[in-house]
């Protein structure tokens, strides 16, 4: 008897039991169910990690959506939909489902995530712990509009266990300044850590039983710290803000010598190195300039100069080749290696981050040394330092700034660990990379969406903080074509709008330009029409039968634009005190109008016949108004309006709100828009930063329709697709949601 292929797969893959998934234990593979071993469960455990930190704390019906997206995310739709489809005891069923979705904050490594610092993670370092793996990580909060809880986090130190993705205790928290510096070093045999705080002071613990056994005094402000050997002896480097290099001797506990001085003030840069057997330190500063120390006398033996004179953030050394080389990343989003025994730069820059280059550790993989690097862009990367080399995609891409990275061997697996601004440490395994097939979208945050119509079929256009326009196909669920680079920055605002006949799209940016596109050819129509301040918003309006646009601009005001010609129409409408950061057009008494939300937390009505403010602003929202869509209710204009965490619907013949507020979300309201569904208007808002969630409004009763949608991260945009389906920006991805 023959098996064909096919059969053959789905015998030896069957479908995992995707039920398990909505209560297994964030983290903990075992919980999720063994009867399915293969790629299917491998991707299975992918999805159940990929937002941990965010649905650990949900139920189970909360967790559906949020497990199904990430299944989409992963390539991985009939998973999505079976995910959607399982029940839920005393829960209904879902109510939406996810069609697809994009994967570009997915990373090329299966991930972990660990929680629990309120503030930046800005050191990591592992070590091994009874046998085991661990992992110590440092957050710094020295913000003052942090609330007492991420306060009382300023300058604490976690220990985590790396194979079971637990912390370990409590924080270490004695210092009564917070810890800055933190270094992992071995004494007497035993793993022990040393903290440093801004003043200088520092404290050595044993990890093993969690105590202190020693303190350190350096005389000086302590900017950085770094491990090493003299003599044989366990030592500590410390750089100093005011341009000074010590030595702590860790057994003594005492600083050796009188510390060197001559290091540029404000050294950001520290890592130790052994340059033909004597101990040497490399620092970088402020200016871009990289220098060689020898420990042993404390005096300079070299320079590198990198000529962009961009601050050096980072600094690691390794071996190349037999000998001793530094790499070092700054404020020129580049990634550098210094031959320390020429003390001349190796290669060309490095380059793939999109900001600046924030940390970098080194570690061998198959016998070849590699370099780790975090950036301001949110990526951390794997570097090959014999061909200088980026190795694939991103290892992790995080929501904000990736402060910190480090490496361990978990079960002889290399992991990548890297510490977010936001708090969050992802662990990613680089053995096997990540299951399933990730669509690749923005490579930064998403900000704007339109629905275009082309030759019958329906289309999104969406901007990002990435620079470029991506045209998306819906029905195929798949990008069409590649993307354009646009404004020279962030493209803010993206609308539609008909000229001849033809569907086009104006786009607004940072760049203080106002341009039209051709979705069908993706090509710019005519010049960009600069404007006198960065474009924050724009609408599409008719006036007096021809296309035009109106943008608001960061200066609180806004620009109309003729856009068959190209140019300006009169003088700037002003009003708002701050940035206008929503515009809508609307008809009203049959003459076209539009209705600007502004950073100054006013809702304004102007008449674009005569450019002027209709009657007084309308107020009601705390602070800013950042998001308005308009409707028609029994005939009369309507726009629905967000900013403070509230949803508001105001009548624009009355320029009053109707009713109270709809509240639920928890932070800002940055998206809405409107759609009908069983007959009655909706609204759909997205909730910016920690509430993270969309939620359905019903116009008429303006109450909440179902249980909000949880996401990832913060909301950025959405728009309402034909056939009662919503796209949704977050973070770098972008998702379609379809009613069920």
């Amino acid at each position: 008897m023959s098996v064909d292929p096919a059969s053959l797969s789905i015998m030896t893959n069957p479908e995992p039991d995707v039920t398990a998934i909505l209560t297994a234990t964030p983290g903990r593979a075992g919980e999720l169910p063994a009867a399915a071993p293969g790629p299917r469960a491998r991707l299975l455990e992918a999805v159940h990690r990929l937002s941990a930190h965010v649905h650990q704390d949900l139920s189970p019906g909360a967790r559906r959506h949020l497990l199904a997206l990430d299944a989409a995310r992963h390539g991985d739709r009939a998973l999505a939909a079976r995910i959607i489809a399982a029940p839920v005891p005393d829960e209904p069923p879902a109510a939406w489902g996810v069609e697809w979705a994009t994967g570009s904050q997915v990373g090329s490594a299966m991930s972990t995530t660990l929680t629990g610092h309120h503030g930046p993670v800005m050191a990591a370092v592992t070590t091994e712990l009874d046998g085991r793996p661990h992992l110590v990580t440092l957050s710094v909060v020295d913000d003052e509009d942090f609330d007492d809880e991420e306060a009382e986090d300023e300058g604490a130190v976690r220990v985590w266990d790396l194979t079971t993705g637990e912390q370990v205790g409590a924080p270490l928290t004695y210092h009564y300044e917070g810890v800055h510096s933190l270094a992992a070093v071995e004494l007497d045999g035993r793993p022990h850590l040393v903290t440093v705080r801004r003043g200088g002071s520092g404290l050595v613990w044993d990890l093993t039983n969690r105590d202190i056994v020693g303190e350190l005094q350096a005389g000086h402000s302590v900017a950085e710290i770094a491990a090493t050997v003299l003599d044989g002896r366990p030592h500590l480097v410390n750089v100093g803000r005011q341009g000074d290099v010590g030595l702590w001797d860790l057994t003594t506990r005492t600083l050796v010598g009188r510390p060197a001085t001559g290091v540029a003030e404000r050294t950001e840069a520290l890592a130790a190195a052994q340059v033909d057997g004597r101990p040497h330190a490399v620092t970088g500063d402020r200016d871009g300039v990289v220098r060689l120390w020898d420990l042993t006398t404390r005096e300079q033996v070299g320079e590198m100069v990198t000529g962009t004179r961009m601050p050096v953030k980072c600094a690691a050394t390794t071996l190349v080749d037999g000998r001793p080389h530094a790499v070092t990343g700054g404020g020129d989003e580049a990634l550098r290696l210094w031959d320390l025994t020429t003390c001349e730069q190796v290669g060309r820059p490095m380059t793939g981050h999109r900001a600046y280059v924030e940390a970098v550790t080194t570690v061998v993989i198959d016998g070849r040394p590699h370099a780790v690097t975090g950036g301001g862009d949110g990526t951390a990367r794997l570097w090959d330092l014999t061909t200088c080399e980026q190795v694939g995609e991103p290892v992790a891409v995080h929501e904000n700034a990736v402060m910190s990275v480090a490496t361990a061997d978990i079960d002889g697996a290399v992991h990548v660990v890297s510490g977010c601004q936001d708090g969050t440490v992802r662990v990613s395994n680089l053995t096997g990379g990540s299951p399933g097939d990730p669509q690749a979208g923005h490579t930064d945050h998403v900000s704007a969406i339109a629905q275009v119509g082309i030759d019958g079929r329906s289309y999104a256009v969406t901007g990002g903080e990435d620079g470029t326009l991506r045209l998306w196909d819906l029905d195929a669920g798949a990008p069409a074509g590649e993307p354009v680079e646009t404004h020279q920055s962030t493209v803010w605002a993206v609308a539609p709008v008909t000229i001849d006949g033809r569907p086009h799209v104006v786009t607004g940016g940072v760049d203080s330009t106002v341009r039209l596109w051709d979705p069908d050819t993706r090509e710019q129509v005519g010049a960009p029409m600069t404007d006198e301040d960065p474009v924050w918003s724009l609408t599409a309006v008719e006036i007096d039968g021809r296309p035009h646009a109106v943008t608001g601009r960061t200066d609180g005001a806004m620009t109309v634009w003729d856009l068959t010609t190209g140019t300006r129409v009169g003088t700037p409408m002003t009003g708002h005190d701050e940035v206008v950061r929503s515009v809508v057009a609307t008809r009203l008494d049959g003459r076209p109008h539009v209705v600007s939300g502004g950073g100054d937390g006013t809702l304004r009505l102007w008449d674009l016949t005569t450019r002027e403010q209709v009657g007084e602003p309308m107020t009601g929202h705390a602070y800013q108004v950042l998001t308005i869509a308009a409707t028609t209710i029994g005939g009369r204009p309507h726009v629905v309006t967000g900013g403070d965490g509230t949803v508001r619907l105001w009548d624009l013949t009355t320029r009053e709100q109707v009713g109270a507020p709809m509240t639920g979300h928890t932070a800002a309201v940055v998206s809405v828009a409107v759609m009908e569904l069983d007959g009655r208007l909706h609204a759909v808002s997205g909730g910016g930063g920690s509430d993270g969630t969309v939620r359905l409004w019903d116009l008429t009763t303006r109450e909440q329709v179902g249980r909000e949608l949880r996401f990832p991260s913060g909301i950025r945009c959405l728009s309402v697709l034909p056939g009662g389906r919503v796209m949704v920006g977050f973070g770098y991805e972008v998702a379609v949601l379809a009613r069920l």
